[in-house]
Parts: structure tokens; C-alpha cells; sequence
């Protein structure tokens, strides 16, 4: 049964029950709580007590009306504690407001982000010092690395003086680098002799390799003598090549008698699959006499399943007499 409902003092009675009216009995309560108060400095009183609130274990039936203890304990309630919730609400109210003024977690967590990769929205302001402090470290992190590895990005003047020569050496390595491949901006002033001979090596090299494969920016005047039998001969078996493979790249005026054949050999075999794939490509003028009666044949079969089966395209004009007779009429079959 709950305090709240109705008739609950008729149903928990016991003809024991006080006078509720007479409120003699709240004094010795009143005195307790007035000795708590006045206790000497040197006795430490704990945050219970300081609030008015007596521990369980130094009630007495003092505070409760005469009658049934059992019945004071559950039914009465002592006249500090509304006052304690009123006070508690209050403050619940007063702290409302505020709450609006703290800054959402996930919005600060999201400018913290901003501030870290370095957008417009980024609002130093909302960070707190430590946060200012790891940004700090990382957009100077940040930096060093973007002058280490060239770009524009890099401020010079944020750089210590180890970092400054660390990303100056980064920078003569990279522009080596630039130089030796043909790549990128190759500043060959800024090269040392012993640098600059190395890049002419690789760029001679280069040039041979592009030479020896046909590349585009093969420059043959600058080929040493064997560079320039090494290109010549890489140059005659790529058209070989492209001749056997029936490329349109293929100069047949460069061929010896022996490759001309082969490449002649080649052309007819690539042919000869062609007309047997059915292929447009297939020139049948260019078959001997038995490769013609095999390719015959080997159409004749296909015609016979096909008319047999009823897949594929049939011919019937083209069947032999006893193959005709092997064929079902079809003309009877109701469709």
C-alpha cells in the first residue's frame, strides 16, 4: 500500500496511532538537531550532518511521535526534507540554463578536426590548452614535412635550424633526383661536378633505352657507335614483329628472304583461322585446295547437326540424299 493512496491512515490503524496535532514532541527533536549545531570547532561534523540531516544510527524514538515506532518510522516524515527538496529543485532550475552555454561535444570535436586539417572553419578560440597545444605540434610537424618534401606549402621561416638544414638537404637530393630521371625541376646549377657527371651518365643511358625501344624522345646523334648497332638491330626485329603479327607498322622492304617467308607463313596460318571461325576477315582465295575441301567438309557437318538438331542455321539444299532421309519432315508437326 502506498502513502499516496486514500484511507491509508484507516487501513494501517491501530488505536495507537498519535495525535498528529500535537506537536510537543517535534522539541525533542529540535534539541538534538541544536546540539549537532553547537558542537565544538575540534569536532569534525560531517557533510551529513551539515546539511540538518541526523544519521541513522543517532535517531531515537525522540523524534518520532508517541505511539507505535514501527508506525512513527514509516508513516512520519521529518520537517527538514521538504525544505531539502525545494532547495534541490531550485537548483536544478538555476543550472538549466546554462546548460545551452556548454558547447556541444560533437561540435567541438568537429572544430577540433577543422583546426587539425587546417580549414577556414577552424575556431582556435573554442580549444582548450592543451588542445592548442597539440595543434601547435602537429601544424609545426606538418610543416617540417611539407618542406622536406617540396611543397608549396612550406614556410621556411617556422623551421629551426636543424630542420632547415635537414629540408635544405631533402631539397639538393630531390632536385639530384629530378635531374637523373628527366623528370620534374631540374635546377643543374645547383649540382655539384661530381653530381653533374652522374646526371649526364643517366640522361645517356635514358636516351639509349628510349633509342633501343622506339620511343619518342630518342635522340640518335648523341648514341655511342655500339649504342647505335644495339638500336638499329632492337629497330629490325620490332618490324619483324609487326609483320608477323600483321601489324600496320610493318615495312616489308627491311625484311631478309628468310623472314619475308616466315612473315609470308605466319599471314597465311592467321588466315586459315579465320575462315575456319567463319570470320569477315577471311580471305578464301588464299587457301590451297586441301585446306578448301577440309573447310568443306567441316561446313557440311556443321549444316547436317544443325538441320538434325533444329539449332544453328540448316541448309537442306546442301544435304546428301542420305542425309535427307536421316531428317524428320518437319511439315507435319502442328505448330
Amino acid at each position: 500500500m502506498r502513502r499516496g493512496d486514500a484511507g491509508w491512515r484507516n487501513r494501517l490503524s491501530t488505536g495507537n496511532e498519535p495525535n498528529l496535532a500535537d506537536g510537543s514532541w517535534m522539541q525533542f527533536g529540535s534539541k538534538r538537531l541544536s546540539i549537532l549545531k553547537h558542537k565544538s570547532p575540534s569536532h569534525n561534523v560531517s557533510a551529513f550532518e551539515q546539511t540538518s540531516r541526523v544519521r541513522a544510527h543517532s535517531m531515537t524514538l525522540d523524534f518520532f511521535p508517541p505511539g507505535s515506532a514501527a508506525w512513527s518510522f514509516a508513516c512520519t516524515e521529518p520537517a527538514w526534507r521538504p525544505v531539502n527538496r525545494l532547495l534541490g529543485i531550485v537548483v536544478v532550475l538555476l543550472a538549466l540554463p546554462f546548460q545551452g552555454l556548454a558547447q556541444n561535444p560533437s561540435d567541438h570535436q568537429r572544430n577540433v578536426s577543422d583546426c587539425r586539417d587546417g580549414f577556414s572553419s577552424c575556431d582556435r578560440t573554442k580549444l582548450s590548452d592543451a588542445e592548442r597545444t597539440a595543434l601547435a605540434v602537429a601544424d609545426h610537424q606538418n610543416n617540417v614535412a611539407a618542406c622536406n618534401e617540396g611543397h608549396r606549402s612550406c614556410d621556411h621561416s617556422r623551421l629551426t635550424l636543424s630542420e632547415a638544414r635537414q629540408a635544405a638537404v631533402a631539397g639538393h637530393l630531390r632536385n639530384l633526383s629530378d635531374c637523373k630521371d628527366g623528370i620534374g625541376d631540374c635546377d643543374s646549377s645547383k649540382l655539384t661536378p661530381s653530381e653533374a657527371a652522374e646526371v649526364s651518365t643517366a640522361r645517356n643511358q635514358r636516351n639509349a633505352s628510349d633509342c633501343r625501344y622506339g620511343m619518342g624522345r630518342c635522340d640518335a646523334s648523341k648514341l655511342t657507335p655500339s649504342e647505335k648497332k644495339d638500336t638499329e638491330f632492337a629497330e629490325h626485329q620490332r618490324n619483324v614483329t609487326n609483320c608477323k603479327n600483321g601489324w600496320t607498322d610493318c615495312n616489308h622492304s627491311n625484311l631478309t628472304g628468310l623472314e619475308a617467308h616466315e612473315v609470308e607463313a605466319a599471314d597465311h596460318q592467321r588466315n586459315l583461322s579465320d575462315c575456319r571461325a567463319g570470320l569477315a576477315t577471311c580471305d578464301y582465295s588464299q587457301l590451297t585446295g586441301t585446306e578448301a575441301g577440309g573447310l568443306a567438309n567441316a561446313e557440311q557437318v556443321r549444316n547436317y547437326r544443325a538441320c538434325l538438331t533444329g539449332f544453328g542455321y540448316c541448309d537442306r539444299s546442301r544435304l546428301s540424299p542420305a542425309e535427307s532421309k536421316a531428317i524428320p519432315d518437319t511439315s507435319a508437326v502442328p505448330r
